[in-house]
């Protein structure tokens, strides 16, 4: 973190920073179902393309007068799911933003059980 960040925590009141990121990975696969894809029926109806969401992320929680990090938490999801190949993009979207949701929740989870774990908090 820069020393401008940790000055402007100080100055807004804050002992600390919690910094966190992380990624958010999709890719689909088709199966056996995908060949009707090629009809508009088949295309819109039968689940042809099953579609994978891998979530990474990790935080830090850094004392803004020393700068330096206190602890630090990570986190993971996954989700898989069908659906058919017309509206693939929709539900690649919806379960990306389902991934990346639930892996912030994971690591506010994380940061709070570590904090209630430590007894200089």
């Amino acid at each position: 973190m820069t020393v401008s960040g940790c000055q402007l925590a100080k100055a807004s009141g804050a002992d600390y920073v919690f910094l966190f990121g992380g990624n958010v990975d999709s890719w689909s696969d088709g199966n056996l179902l995908r060949i009707f894809d090629l009809t508009i029926i088949g295309g819109m109806i039968l689940p042809s393309t099953e579609i994978n969401t891998e979530a990474k992320g990790a935080g830090t929680l850094i004392d803004a007068a020393t700068r330096q990090p206190v602890l630090m938490v990570n986190a993971d999801s996954k989700e898989s799911g069908y659906c058919a190949d017309f509206y693939s993009i929709d539900k690649t979207m919806a379960m990306r933003v389902q991934s990346r949701d639930e892996l912030v929740q994971k690591l506010q989870v994380g940061l709070l059980n570590k904090l209630a774990g430590n007894p200089a908090f």
